[in-house]
């Protein structure tokens, strides 16, 4: 990670940060599900019976992501005596590619812009409100390699699953409130 502030006027100041990140050392889980029976009470006999066989498993759980970073601009300004105004763009690239893309692991380019008006009415109690809106890039997958199957006793529409390709996007809004002290 790495981050500079610049303050070109007095009433100005401006950040940027940036990173790298390691995600492609991550590759693979060891996944140990056991001692379902000890650790559950079952309704019925049935679930006791069947459920700790169709849980319990020890295996490795693929996961292939690959290094990736991100960007941001940060501006704050105070534009009256006790008023701060200040804007945020921020970049994070996708670290997950389309082979090893599933609902579970969801992951896409995405770009966050936020707005933040504060004032300081009093000594030192600062208000502030903000809005921010997250654009997430729609991804189209048709190579992802998970899927799931069941056994054909279950091939009924209720125990249906689908597999990991498909059209993933999304967009998240946030407004905050805040109030604090700076001592």
């Amino acid at each position: 990670h790495l981050g500079m502030t610049l303050e070109p006027v007095e009433r100005v100041r401006i950040e940027a940060m940036g990173g790298w990140v390691g995600w492609g050392r991550f590759t693979d889980f060891d996944i140990q599900v056991s001692n379902v029976a000890l650790h559950n009470d079952f309704e019925t006999d049935l679930a006791a019976e069947n459920t700790p066989s169709m849980v319990e498993q020890k295996r490795k759980w693929a996961r292939e992501n690959q290094d990736s970073f991100f960007l941001a601009l940060d501006t704050k300004v105070d534009v009256a005596r006790r008023w701060t105004l200040g804007v945020r763009a921020l970049f994070d690239q996708a670290a997950v590619p389309d082979r090893a893309l599933s609902t579970n692991n969801w992951d896409a380019d995405s770009l966050a812009l936020t707005g933040l008006a504060a004032v300081r009415p009093w000594g030192p109690l600062l208000l502030s409100a903000s809005y921010g809106r997250h654009f997430i890039r729609t991804r189209e997958i048709s190579t992802s390699g998970y899927q799931m199957t069941l056994d054909e006793d279950r091939a009924d529409d209720r125990w249906y699953y689908p597999h990991g390709n498909g059209t993933y996007t999304g967009s998240i809004q946030r407004v905050g409130l805040t109030l604090g002290a700076e001592f």
